[in-house]
């Protein structure tokens, strides 16, 4: 036995070599792990947030998202005279971030609840503008006594998307600088930079302005900028100050952030570092009088997080500062592709009001409480086939705090195998007024699949509902003028139909209903991709005799039970048991279909499909068509 084991020594030294460098190599690499860590600047992020209950937690996700030492972090958020709950959201996160960073603060001011001479959150009165200088002034002056190296001013909307914005950024070591943000618009022009400001105080695009933004070759890199905005980053210690306005500043100029930047930074030499596109933010959408201004807002924020969707590889994080360990990175998960699961038997797609069986303990469960006062039942209607579609609708609506129910579509395949043992027949000599084809099996489908939900209104008896098809793009203004609109159709007598987005087909204006300023009385129009549908309306469209044997397209039939169809299919050759549909539209249109005909990745289920009746009946048809029964319009 001595001598089996002194013949293994060599081996048994080597084994203890290799544990012994194996020790000392992982020694190094936390300790090298630990001298990063603390040889890092230290950063403190300020957040200044007024009604952004529904973009905070986006943005604070994506700063949590950084990969960056935490415990060189230091976190201020200064909820400004919100009333949304913003307050509940801001305390919520430095609960949870408090054991990471090195400092959290909350600083909250309720009163007064708005500013003299303000008309709504989207008005920047002389005395919001100061008051926000005041804020950027405090954290500043915080951030150099409590030691930090730099200031980050972060809106409460700006969503730092790439991971390493703030590692990218103090590695720099300028005094003042800032990452390429977009709006996420296609063509927009818009980013967080302005290239020169005129003799009277207002920023403008300078000559190399596109360039910049675009990140054109020989353009990429750091650029000299006049103004910074939305996040910047700010060396501390440095004898500047952003509020109050310094003597120097020119009298006839704006107090405003950006000229006042200008002014205070113009000695810092601001630059740009467009050498990747660091995040994204909305843009600020404009006073519209008789608009909420807080819709507006949670729109142009929740269209934001829609671009980014159909852009990104990867989708913004969710917003709640506890995240579930099964919670979907959307509030609502995309519904499985299998028809057994789809759609889901709620009416909201959770059986829970949270998004996970146990109630959150703080007061605001949901992060995007519903703005709307009485917020109609949402239907999408959506082929099993076509799951991309239901997620991108679903999503945005989750976005908006909308409450919304999948419906599955029939789909035109299965029709092969119905229309065998019930024969399915289009409107004796319909044809489609544009190519003169006959009715397809796509059509069909579409109809029954709008049927399905007319019937569930008029079995649940909702006295409105809004209709969606799965490819609906829901503008900026969505929220703000559906609220409008139907406050303003509610104040009418009675209505039956409520277009949200449609096609026009025939010249000249249309009339606006008295009184109204969103409301017109559509003309003949296409598409179905969007509208209102009151429960006297499902009743009118169910009492219509169009099947099995009297099939039009859907988008043909309302316009023809609305009797503003110019062709033969007029309300009496449906079969309108009742009153016409009293149709009313939306303008402007605050939907319109996600891709057009010719778009790339546009599919079309229903004029792609084949026809619905034999070729032998097709020979018959033709020759009632060429006869001038059912004359071509002119368009």
């Amino acid at each position: 036995i001595f001598l089996q084991l002194l013949s293994l020594w060599p081996h048994l030294l080597l084994c203890c070599i290799a544990a012994a460098v194996g020790l000392a190599s992982a020694s190094l690499a936390s300790l090298s792990a630990s001298s990063s860590s603390t040889s890092a600047p230290s950063i403190l992020v300020a957040v200044p947030a007024r009604n952004k209950a529904h973009s905070l937690g986006r943005a604070l996700a994506c700063l949590r998202r950084q990969r960056y030492p935490k415990r060189r972090l230091g976190l201020l958020l200064m909820t400004d005279h919100s009333s949304d709950g913003s307050a509940a959201v801001a305390a919520d996160w430095c609960r949870a971030l408090r054991p990471w960073y090195a400092f959290v603060q909350l600083v909250e001011e309720t009163e007064p609840s708005s500013y003299p001479g303000e008309t709504d959150q989207l008005h920047w009165p002389e005395a919001r503008m100061r008051h926000l200088l005041g804020l950027r002034q405090r954290a500043l002056t915080a951030a150099t006594r409590l030691g930090f190296d730099f200031l980050l001013l972060l809106d409460a909307d700006a969503l730092l998307t790439e991971p390493t914005t703030l590692s990218a950024l103090a590695a720099l070591g300028r005094p003042a600088v800032a990452p390429l943000l977009l709006t996420g618009r296609p063509n927009s022009l818009a980013a967080n930079f302005w290239s020169a400001i005129g003799p009277d105080g207002f920023y403008r695009r300078g000559r190399d302005y596109a360039r910049v933004q675009a990140r054109q070759p020989g353009w990429v890199g750091l650029q000299p900028a006049a103004v910074l905005h939305t996040c910047v980053l700010l060396r501390t210690r440095l004898d500047v100050a952003l509020h109050p306005p310094p003597a120097d500043y020119p009298a006839s100029w704006p107090i405003d952030d950006l000229p006042l930047f200008y002014w205070v930074a113009r000695r810092l030499r601001p630059r740009i570092d467009n050498r990747r596109v660091y995040g994204f933010y909305p843009p600020s959408p404009e006073s519209i009088d008789g608009l909420s201004a807080a819709l507006l807002e949670r729109g142009a924020f929740r269209r934001l997080l829609t671009d980014l969707r159909d852009q990104l590889a990867t989708p913004v994080p969710h917003p709640h500062p506890h995240p579930h360990p099964h919670l979907h990175p959307h509030p609502h998960p995309y519904p499985h592709p299998h028809p057994r699961s789809y759609p889901h038997p709620h009416p909201h797609p959770h059986p829970h009001p949270h998004p996970h069986p146990h109630p959150h303990p703080h007061p605001h469960p949901h992060p995007h409480p519903h703005p709307h006062r009485d917020p109609p039942p949402v239907f999408i209607i959506g082929l099993a086939r076509r799951p991309e579609r239901l997620a991108r609708l679903s999503a945005a609506l989750s976005d908006a705090g909308w409450p919304y129910q999948p419906v599955r579509a029939v789909d035109w395949r299965s029709l092969r195998r119905r229309r065998r043992r019930r024969p399915l027949r289009q409107l004796p000599g319909y044809r489609d007024p544009a190519t003169g084809r006959p009715l397809t099996l796509g059509e069909a489908a579409c109809l029954m699949s709008h049927r399905t939900v007319w019937r569930r209104i008029r079995r649940l008896r909702l006295a409105r509902a809004i209709v969606l098809e799965d490819d609906a793009d829901l503008s900026a203004e969505f929220e703000a003028l559906a609220e409008a609109a139907l406050a303003e159709a509610d104040a009418l007598p009675a209505w039956d139909l409520l277009y949200l987005g449609r096609k026009p087909l025939l010249a000249g204006a249309e009339t606006r209903v008295p009184g109204s300023r969103w409301l017109v009385r559509p003309n003949y129009s296409h598409w179905t991709v969007a509208y209102v549908l009151s429960l006297s309306g499902a009743r009118k469209l169910l009492s219509l005799r169009s099947l099995p044997d009297r099939l039009l397209p859907v988008d043909e039939l309302l316009p023809a039970a609305s009797g503003v169809s110019p062709h033969f299919w007029s309300s009496d050759a449906v079969g309108l048991y009742a009153d016409r549909l009293a149709a009313l539209s939306i303008w402007p249109l605050p939907v319109e279909p996600h891709r057009y005909t010719g778009m790339p990745g546009h599919r079309s289920d229903t004029e792609d499909a084949p026809p619905l009746w034999s070729p032998e009946r097709l020979v018959f048809e033709r020759l009632v068509f060429e006869s001038n029964w059912c004359p071509r319009p002119e368009f």
